[in-house]
Parts: structure tokens; C-alpha cells; sequence
């Protein structure tokens, strides 16, 4: 039995998770959330591994910043990550270039969850849905997670594959970018900014995490009438 305790931090919101790994012949996960003000956010980290073959990956519905105010699209999608129960994805982009937007166009809080998912989203086994983000220095940190996991377990019917969620972003300049996963100190068992667990709460290993393309810019060439 035991748990891990790993500052995410946020200047707002302290989230305790604690994971309570039991013997495996019982296996049996309880979750603790508490949740106050104070200068981070902590969480309970699984401790074994479990390799698995699968991807990650990010996807944008743009190659190209045409104008400011045109609306960017991301989603990130798992594949063949079997008995999915958990994930916590850091994401990476130029602040003053990009500002993330909620579904209704208004600005991201420093904890406004994601939103868009296909996959983790049955209410039977309780849904933990948060993000801490650093806005203004251009990072979002979104975790989501099954509560019940022993429920879910002995369900059988373990999710491996779908939308994790989807970001918005509007453009504030016409100029190249980038919106990547990035790897975080606070992130112990990340791969590339990306870390999963199983139903047993124990963290997936051995998958692949595959970044976006780059955002082109869209500069316009001003041409002087000559006067001669």
C-alpha cells in the first residue's frame, strides 16, 4: 500500500488525489479529492508500470494563421491504450500568438477543464475532470480520470480508444506557431508531456506520443506606388 504526492502547481486550487494501491487479488483504488486554496495542486501518482502499445496524438484542423481571430482546432485522440483510466496531458504554445477559448468563445480560467472527450466520460464509475493552467506562460495542464476504478474494472469492458478532448484557440497574430505536447517536472511517468494509467491504477508505458504540424504565418507584402 502507498501513494505519491507530485506538485502540478496553480495559484488558485489545491486538488488532492490519493491513489490507494490495495493487494492486487482485491485489486481495490480509492480516490480522496480535496480541494482548498492554497499556491499548488497536488496528486497521487500510481507507481507500477505496465507497457502497452498505442499513440497519442495531436491533430489541428489548420496548417495556416490566415487572419487574426481565426479559430484553431486541436484534438487529441488515444488509440489502443487498453483499460484507459486516467490521463494528464501538458500542453505547450506562444501566448502571444494563441489564446485558448472555451467552447462559447470566451477565454480559458486557470482551471477550466477540457472539454470534447469521447472516451473516460461514463458517469457510472465518476468522472474527475480538472486543468491547471499557467495562461501567461502559455502552458495547459488538463487531468481527467475514472473515480470508481474497481467498478469499472469489473465491468470488463475497458476503453482504449477516442477523443481525449478538444482545444480551441484564437489567433491574436498572423505568424508562425507551434501548439505541442511538452514534457513537465511535475509529471513523473510522462512520456513527452503525456501520462496514462490502467484500471489498476497502475501508469501505462511503451506508447507513442505524436506531436501536431507547425503553424505556418500569413504576412502581407505592401507594395509602393512609385511616384515617378
Amino acid at each position: 500500500m502507498g501513494y505519491a504526492l507530485v506538485t502540478i502547481g496553480n495559484s488558485r486550487t489545491t486538488i488532492i488525489l490519493i491513489w490507494r494501491l490495495v493487494m492486487k487479488r482485491f485489486v481495490s483504488v480509492l480516490l480522496m479529492v480535496c480541494m482548498i486554496l492554497t499556491s499548488s495542486v497536488l496528486y497521487a501518482a500510481p507507481v507500477d508500470n505496465n507497457e502497452a502499445q498505442g499513440t497519442v496524438s495531436m491533430s489541428l484542423d489548420a496548417t495556416k494563421i490566415n487572419e487574426v481571430g481565426q479559430i484553431i482546432t486541436a484534438k487529441i485522440n488515444v488509440k489502443d491504450i487498453d483499460n484507459l483510466s486516467a490521463f494528464q496531458i501538458n500542453i505547450k504554445y506562444d501566448p502571444n500568438v494563441l489564446q485558448p477559448i472555451k467552447d462559447n468563445g470566451t477565454s480559458y480560467s486557470d482551471s477550466t477543464p477540457i472539454s470534447g472527450s469521447t472516451i473516460l466520460i461514463n458517469d457510472d464509475y465518476g468522472i474527475l475532470n480538472i486543468g491547471s493552467h499557467k495562461l501567461k506562460e502559455g502552458i495547459l495542464n488538463f487531468a481527467r480520470s475514472y473515480m470508481s476504478l474497481a467498478s469499472y474494472k469489473n465491468s470488463e469492458n475497458g476503453e482504449s480508444e477516442g477523443t481525449l478532448g478538444v482545444i480551441k484557440f484564437k489567433a491574436l497574430k498572423k505568424e508562425a506557431t507551434t501548439i505541442s505536447f511538452a514534457e513537465a517536472p511535475y509529471m513523473p511517468g510522462m512520456k513527452d508531456g503525456v501520462y496514462l494509467a490502467n484500471w489498476d491504477a497502475d501508469t501505462i508505458a511503451g506508447y507513442s506520443v505524436i506531436q501536431p504540424n507547425s503553424l505556418s504565418g500569413s504576412t502581407a507584402i505592401t507594395l509602393e506606388a512609385d511616384s515617378n
